[in-house]
């Protein structure tokens, strides 16, 4: 199932132009990359940042992943997240990188 069965709203993302894009015409996104298999491959997509679409989608990664155990609070997935970010923020640098 695609990232974008979560919004009848959303698209798939195939570069940083359809990124781009949206936010040229649509403002701000949720934007959800997530690995296909155990390749390099992964699948992308954007939605409007609402918070149904947003939750539908991490539920469905989450069941897609088999990760079942419950959901963190705010606070404790922020005081544990800092490497999550750092490491999110060194795959957005290549994945703009490729696109330059």
């Amino acid at each position: 199932m695609p990232a974008l069965a979560a919004s009848a709203e959303g698209r798939m993302v195939t570069g940083l132009a359809d990124v781009r894009d949206w936010w040229e015409t649509k403002g701000q996104y949720f934007y959800l990359e997530s690995p296909l298999d155990d390749s390099e491959r992964t699948e992308a997509a954007i939605f409007p940042p609402r918070e149904g679409p947003y939750v539908r989608v991490l539920t469905m990664l989450r069941q897609r992943s088999h990760i079942y155990n419950p959901w963190q609070p705010q606070f404790v997935r922020r005081m544990n997240g800092s490497d999550k970010v750092r490491g999110l923020a060194a795959h957005w640098a290549n994945f703009a990188a490729r696109e330059s």
